[in-house]
């Protein structure tokens, strides 16, 4: 398991199994590895560029108005203008969510009890286990959690997790 989640003699970058791409990240951005990105419009061009992907509320929210989508997770940190390889579906690694990062309308915890359980996009973009039965609002589904137990899912941990954007609306 921990070779999987190595990035090995590539240092920063994730190991990454499936499809993947390469893009230019947004001028005046940040992507972090482990990190949910969106498709965007860059500030200073014309040309399409990935950010991460935050938010700051999901209540209310109106996809034809408000972008709401999810191209894969980030394989490497790299600033605006650099080009990072993106995990658009297969397997690779997230970092997990910081407790605060994620809305009152779902209930976070650090363990994951199954391979195959759910990882939701937090507002920092990064990944979080829910134990919520009934969620309220539009969400996000990463895809799911490839290994399970106590702390899989804690702040800032690096767990294997198959993407599969999907966004699930109300």
């Amino acid at each position: 398991m921990n070779y999987l989640k190595s990035g090995g003699y590539y240092g920063s970058i994730s190991y990454s199994w499936g499809e993947t791409s390469k893009w230019i990240v947004q001028s005046g951005q940040i992507v972090y590895k482990g990190q949910a990105v969106s498709i965007t419009k860059d500030i200073d061009s014309t040309n399409i560029v990935i950010a991460p992907l935050t938010y700051t509320t999901l209540t209310g929210l109106n996809i034809f108005t408000t972008p709401f989508n999810m191209l894969g997770i980030s394989t490497e940190t790299m600033s605006g203008g650099g080009t990072c390889i993106v995990c658009t579906k297969g397997i690779t690694t997230v970092k997990c969510s910081n407790p605060t990062q994620v809305t009152n309308d779902f209930t976070r915890t650090n363990d994951v009890s199954n391979v195959g359980i759910p990882g939701l996009v937090g507002k920092d973009g990064f990944i979080f286990n829910n134990t919520q039965p009934q969620i309220p609002v539009s969400y996000i589904n990463a895809g799911y959690f490839l290994e399970a137990g106590a702390g899989v899912s804690s702040n800032g941990n690096y767990a294997l997790f198959y993407v599969n954007p999907k966004v699930q609306l109300l």
